[in-house]
């Protein structure tokens, strides 16, 4: 789903489409440039979310910060632009890195036994 770049009420769709049935459809989502949403609706939307999502672009999602990169941690994520995030600290980033450094550690060690 995209709505880059759409002047919508970001954080209450967020928080809508986080009780949508459809919901665990989703592997794909594109909020890029909703300069409105806030932590409260994109952590609320990832956490029901359950960690299926795939890709998720939040490029210039500005109002965005450490909540919703560690909200975002929790699955399978294989994709993610986080650019133009000015509130994001490095325990966000080190929280949404930190499955990608266990996998990759598993691997080396099964890699070297």
């Amino acid at each position: 789903m995209s709505l880059a770049n759409r002047g919508v009420r970001a954080s209450a769709a967020c928080r809508a489409w986080a009780r949508a049935p459809c919901l665990g459809l989703l592997t794909v989502l594109k909020l890029r440039g909703l300069t409105l949403i806030t932590n409260v609706g994109a952590t609320e939307l990832f956490k029901r979310l359950g960690g299926r999502l795939k890709v998720c672009d939040l490029r210039g999602c500005a109002r965005l910060s450490a909540p919703t990169a560690q909200s975002l941690a929790s699955g399978t994520l294989e994709e993610a632009d986080l650019g133009g995030w000015p509130l994001l600290e490095d325990a966000g980033l080190g929280a949404l890195l930190a499955p990608t450094r266990s996998r990759s550690a598993a691997s080396a060690s099964a890699a070297v036994a």
